[in-house]
């Protein structure tokens, strides 16, 4: 096994540490755009409810109301 000094291990410390920020501002970054991928998949899962529940019902009863004419 190699044996190594206390300057190399603390340059390989400092490296490690080093990567480890990268990493993390990496992942804030990645956190935020998958928050916004989740608030645009709720907005569009709100607005498919509004319009299954209250504008296509008018809808189909507007074309029942034509055609019973």
């Amino acid at each position: 096994m190699e044996e190594y000094t206390t300057r190399e291990l603390y340059l390989m410390l400092k490296g490690v540490r080093d990567d480890v920020k990268t990493i993390i501002r990496k992942q804030d970054t990645t956190n935020g755009r998958i928050r916004r991928l989740e608030l645009w998949r709720s907005a569009l899962f709100g607005g498919w409810i509004v319009v299954t529940i209250f504008i296509l019902p008018i809808v189909i009863n507007l074309i029942n109301n034509f055609f019973s004419k």
